[in-house]
């Protein structure tokens, strides 16, 4: 930085020196390598070097040594990337439907050809998990389905648009569109939609040695590939991944960090980092790949994919939580403390169950885009009363989405409370109503951020989860979306009165030779890549007496669940192992009805006992078995754990093996 007459002080500005270096640097077709010497302290306290790395088409910083920081400012120093995503609606173009394997898509309007260029990078993508119906909001956006992708030819006439390689998914044109931007938001996407990127996204950028601070904001780079290597982040926030096709920390300290992955990740790499909790709240990231890392206190959430080696991570809770849904977890020499699945939970619209909240009948759910607000006025009880286009599909208690009113401000926002008068007029009870209405408006509903077409879906209801249900398809029309299921009929009655939908965190789940909590030693014993809970393998020994033994989590249908004593109780009196201490472990047999599942084993008599949907063999005297319902779905774990009738000194012991059909295609 000395050839850019930087002050590396800790107090001068170095914001100006760093901003004369871009100014040369983008100009260069060769690698640029910029030397921070040791020692150095460069402090960024204008906005002069905001955007010191964009443009820079391949940058190397080596500094060992020195530091970057905004010196604790109200406001980020610096970014270490490019732009990605254009922040408004007029550099994105839908398509028509186009499958995987195809490299030509066509466009819907075929005058937007003009948007792409012969050589620039682009982005598609497919089914919004976020938006919001007609409000414009948030960046980048935040698909469950995405690429980059290099334009080789445009045809103007045709509006056609070639790409550099095959498509790896498809992209639908019917699936829902909830907001298509503005002149100041980007696209929310949702159809098949293709996106111009910012030139300077095509980057490739890595740091070394450095120690970035930069405590009260997150440090974004956007760019093609953005590596960290032996680099320190202090504070909270630390570097995010967002909106790269690569990104990668090696030999990285973020032992301070609590980091939340952003979007439209392709493959994020960590190796050899210490991370206090990192968190994936959107399946907007396809890969992450972990190695010989610490994760001090959380692991939550998971991308599409999740692959981790020799990692110690003190609480893992997989599949993504907030947006989307995880297809696949792969555990290699994991310690893990303790092992909580996540995965998205929708309990509906405020505080009103699914049922209500929603709509379902012949296995399709259904629930309004939103309405148009036609007036507001005082309901008269202070409160703001709305006329609107329809309230067809509302539900008194529902929490939406009001946005662009004028006059009666006070009634915009999220998370709006709403009473239902009647077809065109709603209350809401939590806003005082203090100007007069002048015109607009629109109350919406969101994106059905757990309703991927794909995925595998559980009720929780009353005794707790399942059956397990897929989403076939997500249309929309003018008014309604519709989630096509695969399950008959409408709600399950045997839920109760407050019904959730829980997406299923890891249809394919793997444990090699890990270590740690109960259920992490259990998942060893499972099949590689079977859904997580369908396989359990334990084995009890009676020097536990009455003490009930952990909880046993399954979800799905029984197949079968073998009982083998193989060291036989030989004490005074009777000794019998009970599956599930108070025998109450619930298990749906019909859509309406739910029993008790909670076999008993007589610990004097060695040999296996199987029980499956055909009959027992190997059952012996003072055992307690029958035959399960077909179908017999195991809703969740015991509300009870294992245990045994007395407490003994034997050191009999028992070995159990439960297996479920979770119905889930691999």
């Amino acid at each position: 930085m000395k050839d850019f007459y930087a002050i590396c002080d800790g107090k001068t500005d170095a914001a100006p020196a760093f901003a004369a270096f871009n100014k040369w640097a983008v100009t260069q077709t060769a690698m640029v390598q910029l030397t921070i010497p040791s020692g150095s302290v460069c402090a960024f306290t204008s906005n002069a070097g905001l955007w010191w790395a964009k443009g820079i088409k391949n940058l190397l910083v080596v500094g060992y040594g020195a530091t970057i920081t905004n010196n604790g400012g109200s406001v980020p120093g610096f970014f270490l990337g490019g732009r990605g995503q254009i922040a408004d609606n007029r550099h994105s173009a839908r398509l028509v439907t186009v499958a995987a394997g195809s490299s030509k898509v066509q466009l819907l309007t075929p005058a937007q050809a003009s948007i792409f260029t012969v050589g620039s990078y682009a982005l598609i993508t497919g089914f919004d998990l976020q938006g919001i119906w007609q409000a414009p909001y948030g960046y980048p956006s935040n698909p469950h389905w995405f690429e980059y992708v290099k334009v080789i030819s445009v045809d103007a006439s045709a509006g056609t648009v070639t790409l550099a390689a095959p498509l790896k998914n498809t992209y639908k044109s019917t699936w829902p569109n909830y907001n298509s931007g503005s002149q100041f938001e980007v696209d929310a996407g949702g159809p098949a939609t293709l996106y111009a990127l910012d030139p300077s996204w095509d980057t490739q950028v890595e740091y070394r040695g450095l120690t970035i601070s930069q405590d009260k904001f997150q440090t974004y780079a956007n760019g093609r590939s953005v590596t960290y290597r032996d680099v320190k982040f202090t504070g909270y926030n630390c570097g995010v991944p967002t909106q790269n096709y690569l990104w990668q920390a090696i030999n990285t300290d973020m032992s301070n960090c609590n980091l939340e992955v952003d979007k439209l990740i392709t493959s994020m790499v960590m190796n050899n980092v210490i991370i206090n909790q990192l968190k994936f709240q959107s399946s907007s990231t396809d890969l992450v790949t972990i190695s010989g890392s610490t994760i001090k206190t959380q692991l939550t959430g998971t991308p599409k994919k999740a692959v981790i080696s020799d990692t110690k991570i003190a609480d893992f809770r997989p599949g993504a939580y907030a947006y989307g849904r995880s297809d696949e977890v792969i555990c290699t020499n994991c310690t893990i403390g303790s092992f909580n699945p996540a995965g998205v939970f929708e309990t509906g619209f405020g505080s009103n169950p699914v049922q209500v909240s929603y709509a379902m009948s012949n296995g399709v759910i259904s629930f309004p885009n939103g309405t148009t607000v036609l007036g507001a006025t005082n309901n008269g009880a202070g409160k703001v009363r709305l006329t609107v286009a329809s309230t067809a599909g509302f539900a008194s208690n529902d929490r939406v989405n009001i946005s662009s009113i004028a006059g009666t401000y006070e009634a915009n926002g999220g998370n709006k409370l709403i009473s239902v008068i009647d077809a065109t007029h709603l209350d809401l009870p939590e806003i005082s109503f203090v100007n007069a209405y002048k015109s607009g408006g629109v109350v919406g509903l969101y994106a059905p951020r757990w309703a991927v077409p794909g995925t595998n879906l559980l009720w929780v209801g009353a005794h707790g989860s399942g059956p397990i249900f897929k989403v076939l398809d997500v249309t929309q029309d003018q008014n309604f979306s519709y989630i096509k299921t695969d399950f008959p009929g409408s709600f399950p009655a045997y839920a109760g009165a407050k019904l959730a939908i829980r997406v299923h965190p890891a249809p394919k789940f793997t444990c090699n030779n890990c270590s740690g909590s109960a259920d992490v030693v259990d998942l060893n014993n499972a099949p590689a890549g079977a859904p997580l809970y369908s396989y359990s393998k334990r084995t009890y020994s009676a020097l536990t007496g009455t003490i009930a033994a952990p909880r046993v989590p399954l979800w799905g249908a029984l197949k079968s669940a073998k009982f083998n004593v193989t060291t036989p109780y030989s004490g005074a009196g009777a000794l019998q192992f009970q599956l599930s201490q108070f025998n109450n472990w619930p298990m749906m047999s019909s859509p309406t009805t739910v029993s008790n599942f909670g076999p008993g084993i007589n610990m004097a008599v060695a040999g296996e006992r199987t029980l499956t949907l055909t009959g027992i063999t190997g059952m012996q005297s003072l055992d307690k078995l029958g035959v399960p319902p077909n179908p017999g779905t195991l809703l969740g774990p015991s509300n009870s754990g294992p245990t045994f009738s007395a407490a003994t000194q034997s050191s009999a012991q028992i070995t159990v093996e439960l297996m479920t059909d979770q119905h889930i295609s691999q």
